[in-house]
């Protein structure tokens, strides 16, 4: 008796067995997978189970610095998360989070550490207060809701910038821009998931300390990154090393500077 041939939904290779050979889509999906408690199974599994795809790569992620971007390169890419949708996640987790706790909410004109090293911007910030003619709460409201929102916009983009000057930097190392890309969705991906497991210190308005800890982990996580990833001497990795934080200084004031700007002529 001949077997049946099914038709994959997913892919449409044809397939005799229950699962595609192509792509591991489950071809016939049984009346029994309909109902609510193997929804409520299945969910439960994906969430909570230290093997699934997003623990793993979460795991590699913190406790191994580079591992991921390795195994992207070397074409092992199945089992994680994918960089640019790892980084989006983090990206729209990393604003949620710190909006949900108003008390330690830093991405505001008042707190936002990076407004105090920025020469100027108290002045400018008071100079669009006058001229908006708000009271400073209903000012202030207003304009740090339009910061996150141009924040999470520009944020997309700055990876490819921050990965683009790496590159050219680098340029006579050969290496492809896409390899940077990766690496740099890895590294950030690493930052946004730090900051939001500080929030309880800056909740409890210890951003001084908080501030420290994200600029030491960052230093530390990056060098050791840089060595996993490109296998070179201390002094070649000193010099990536210094490159990369530069360019997020470079990258990443302007970009935040401007998101402030937009929002106060948004508000105005």
């Amino acid at each position: 008796m001949n077997a049946k041939i099914l038709t994959c939904p997913s892919c449409g290779s044809e397939t005799l067995g229950p699962y595609c050979h192509q792509c591991s889509e489950k071809v016939k999906v049984n009346k029994d997978e309909m109902n609510v408690s193997f929804f409520l199974k299945d969910a439960f599994e994906e969430l909570f189970n230290f093997d699934s795809k997003f623990i793993k790569t979460l795991r590699y992620l913190v406790f191994r610095p580079g591992f991921l971007t390795k195994e992207i390169l070397a074409g092992r890419r199945i089992n994680y998360i994918k960089p640019f949708r790892l980084y989006t996640i983090f990206i729209v987790v990393h604003f949620l989070a710190f909006s949900f706790f108003k008390s330690g909410d830093i991405f505001s004109i008042d707190r936002m550490p990076l407004f105090k090293i920025i020469p100027g911007v108290h002045r400018v910030i008071e100079s669009y207060e006058t001229k908006s003619g708000m009271m400073h709460d209903v000012f202030a409201q207003s304009v740090n809701q339009k910061l996150k929102d141009n924040l999470n916009i520009i944020f997309y983009f700055l990876v490819f910038v921050l990965a683009a000057f790496v590159k050219v930097v680098f340029y006579r190392d050969g290496r492809y821009y896409v390899e940077y890309l990766y690496y740099m969705l890895h590294l950030i991906s690493f930052g946004l998931l730090r900051n939001i497991l500080l929030i309880p210190l800056v909740v409890f308005d210890l951003i001084p300390i908080a501030f420290v800890l994200a600029a030491v982990t960052q230093f530390v996580y990056t060098w050791l990154s840089i060595k996993n990833v490109y296998r070179e001497s201390n002094g070649k990795t000193l010099v990536r090393l210094f490159v990369v934080m530069f360019g997020f200084l470079l990258v990443f004031m302007p970009a935040i500077t401007l998101s402030l700007l937009l929002a106060m002529l948004q508000t105005t």
